[in-house]
């Protein structure tokens, strides 16, 4: 009890700190959004403001908290709409309402799609899971009778005293021969028992022929049940003076019987309550049982398809002539065709459905025995999620920054196209690769330093300026690095988002040589003058 405490009071503080985390990163860039608005509005002066930096935060937020990334939106809107009217710049409005229009517009669909994908996620999971239930065959119960000679034979007079019995009776009754001869019938049973035993023996006395009967007696609290053949004793006169019982004990007979009585019910109930369609099927094809979940899938009632309809009336004709070739094959000795696929099928109304069919042939018989479960709507949320990631890397091509997922050997997941375009490569072709196969050793080294700093210490690194070697030359580009974390909070990969800063680098550049050229001119004109 107190190890599930101390374990929830982990979990506690490890969702606690996620939440911290979240919460600090986010305040963190929105405290930041606000000297660098102001840097480009009140020191340079200009409405050129790097918005870009503003969709980290909303990028973030909408990932983590869907739908209410919108509020950080608004913040950032605000921001940007306020230091329109107080900024000592003449700007057009337009420009930042179309600034903030791209906030919320990112934000909302960045939100719809990620609880789209958390919907999705438990619909897959609900009907990821499936069940499957092996029908055996039955037991063979029976076991062998006694040989004849072990078989219980009891002479019994008119009167019903037992006149001579063989050692297997007198073993049944619990004691030996002698224990139980010139006894009656009511010394050795209970008086109901008795009185019925010594009525059948009456009844072959009158009418002089044999008698097969089962009975049922007690012996040391012990039940015993026994086919007994009761025929009359003729003396020399031929009148009859006795009575022979000849018991073959039937006891394991009928506890087989009474079990493969309870196995049939067992088996008709696992066949009703399997949760899958199930029907058996004739080497011709016919349907000869199914159960009501089978009544469901079709919409056809039992009576309607059974020893009526054959399978091949359900499945499509693209999917008929694989299927036949596996039945045909199931039933020939040395072949073994898959027992598990997929096929389409339409039911009483025409509806296709997408088929999960797992099959097996009936021991010792020519009949396979099918389950079916519907996997439609696994199969359309498959391509839903299938959708959503498309409709993910849309957005995320569309962003105007090089962003890659890795995960913790260095192997890109994911990226964008503006990586792709600048590497003039496709998208395709990089992921799966590492930075040391896409960019030269030295620099791809200083990146797998930088990835290993932020996955060693879970924390982000920025502003890494660095260049990278592109076809079409050297780029410099500045860098965010964040550490990729799955739902326990295990850090997985990171995420690199970089912004082209080539031109602005160049224009430094740019303005160090005019400075140096300027001040040698100058230079040169001080000693000029200082000379005359």
């Amino acid at each position: 009890m107190k190890k599930q405490k101390d374990f929830q009071s982990i979990d506690k503080i490890k969702i606690y700190n996620i939440k911290l985390f979240k919460i600090s990163t986010i305040s963190i860039l929105l405290i930041f959004c606000l000297p660098l608005t102001y840097y480009f509005h009140f020191t340079l002066k200009t409405d050129a403001i790097f918005t870009h930096f503003y969709y980290i935060p909303i990028v973030l937020s909408s990932l983590w908290w869907p739908y209410k990334s919108i509020i950080i939106s608004a913040f950032l809107s605000s921001i940007l709409l306020v230091l329109q009217i107080v900024a000592p710049i003449h700007a057009e409005i337009y420009i930042n309402i179309t600034r903030v229009l791209m906030f919320l517009t990112v934000s909302i669909i960045i939100s719809f799609l990620i609880e789209k994908r958390h919907l999705l996620e438990g619909k897959l999971r609900t009907y990821g899971k499936s069940l499957e239930q092996k029908i055996y065959g039955w037991e063979e119960s029976y076991k062998k009778l006694e040989e004849s000679a072990n078989k219980p034979i009891i002479l019994i007079g008119l009167k019903g005293k037992l006149l001579s019995l063989n050692n297997c009776a007198a073993s049944n009754l619990g004691g030996k021969p002698k224990d139980y001869i010139s006894k009656t019938l009511w010394d050795i049973f209970p008086k109901k028992v008795a009185d019925e035993r010594f009525k059948d023996h009456q009844k072959v006395i009158q009418s002089g022929r044999s008698n097969v009967k089962e009975i049922t007696v007690s012996f040391i609290g012990i039940e015993y049940c026994y086919l007994a053949r009761i025929q009359p004793i003729r003396n020399k006169s031929g009148d009859i003076n006795s009575v022979l019982i000849l018991d073959n004990d039937i006891t394991d007979r009928k506890k087989a019987e009474k079990y493969l009585v309870e196995l049939e019910e067992k088996y008709h109930i696992v066949f009703e309550n399997t949760g899958t369609a199930t029907m058996i099927i004739k080497e011709d094809r016919t349907i000869s049982i199914i159960n009501t979940q089978c009544e469901k899938l079709s919409g056809y009632s039992k009576k309607e398809i059974e020893n009526k309809m054959k399978w091949t009336d359900f499945v499509i004709p693209e999917d008929l002539k694989r299927m036949k070739k596996y039945h045909i094959a199931r039933r020939r000795a040395g072949e073994k065709p898959t027992t598990e696929y997929e096929f389409r099928m339409t039911d009483k109304k025409g509806n296709v459905k997408n088929i999960f069919l797992k099959i097996g042939m009936i021991p010792d018989t020519k009949k396979s025995i099918a389950s079916f479960i519907d996997i439609t709507e696994r199969k359309q949320a498959e391509e839903n999620v299938k959708n959503i990631k498309n409709e993910l890397q849309m957005i995320l091509d569309s962003v105007p920054a090089i962003i890659f997922y890795k995960d913790t050997e260095g192997r890109i997941i994911r990226a964008n196209k503006t990586l792709a375009d600048s590497l003039k490569m496709s998208v395709k072709d990089i992921v799966g690769k590492t930075t040391v196969e896409l960019f030269p050793r030295e620099q791809a080294e200083k990146m797998r330093k930088d990835d290993r700093e932020v996955i060693i210490s879970g924390k982000p690194k920025k502003d890494i300026i660095q260049p990278y070697d592109t076809p079409e030359g050297t780029r410099w580009v500045i860098t965010d690095k964040m550490p990729y974390k799955d739902k326990e909070g295990k850090i997985t990969g990171i995420i690199s988002l970089s912004k082209d800063i080539t031109v602005q680098r160049k224009s430094e550049q740019k303005l160090k040589q005019t400075y140096w050229r300027l001040k040698k001119i100058m230079d040169a004109t001080i000693d000029t003058m200082s000379n005359i």
